[in-house]
């Protein structure tokens, strides 16, 4: 078994997972593109799930290096923390596979599903912490439970995103997103002189 042979097995089934969705992609079609018979598609993945487990791992790992990239290329707190955001809305778009893991495909994949959500969402966390906590060492920003807050605004921006995304498309999500991010750092509260 190759390694060069399976990256093109990844490659073309993270196509088919993308245009296909989870349920309806086919492992026969999927060797079939690659002149493989099935029997020899189970030398590389015992079965669908394990293959498709992959693929979501890889675009996990892809999308957290461009996410990192993204936030290095920033010089301070305020800009990471709306880079990450603006970046997340932009790589939901590109991995499909990892957002198809909907509540149907969760069923059927069980703990594999959960345990690859909560792997991403975990490593999110650590990068979004990683930016408040450098904001309060700067004395930019003033968190009590940069954890907690990190977490809850994971999943309240993960929500919105999907929402806007998927609803009114890519500029109108961009552009949404640049509000909440504006209410989340500068509040809601008028300040008065």
């Amino acid at each position: 078994m190759s390694d060069e042979r399976r990256e093109q097995i990844i490659a073309v089934a993270q196509r088919h997972f993308a245009w296909y969705g989870y349920r309806k992609a086919r492992l026969e079609n999927i060797s079939q593109e690659l002149n493989l018979t099935k029997a020899a598609l189970y030398n590389y993945f015992s079965n669908k799930k394990e293959l498709f487990a992959t693929v979501v791992e890889r675009e996990i790992q892809e999308y957290l290096r461009r996410l990192d990239e993204a936030i290095a290329g920033e010089s301070g707190p305020v800009d990471k923390l709306r880079v990450f955001f603006v970046e997340m809305n932009k790589l939901i778009q590109e991995s499909i596979s990892l957002y198809d893991i909907t509540r149907g495909t969760m069923q059927e994949l069980g703990k594999v599903a959960l345990g690859l959500r909560a792997s991403h969402f975990e490593e999110m966390q650590k990068l979004l912490q990683g930016i408040l906590q450098g904001g309060i060492e700067a004395g930019i920003f003033e968190i009590e439970a940069p954890n907690a807050i990190a977490e809850s605004m994971l999943i309240g921006f993960h929500h919105f995103t999907e929402h806007w995304l998927f609803r009114e498309g890519n500029l109108k999500s961009i552009e949404m997103m640049n509000i909440l991010i504006n209410a989340f750092l500068f509040g809601i509260v008028k300040r008065v002189s």
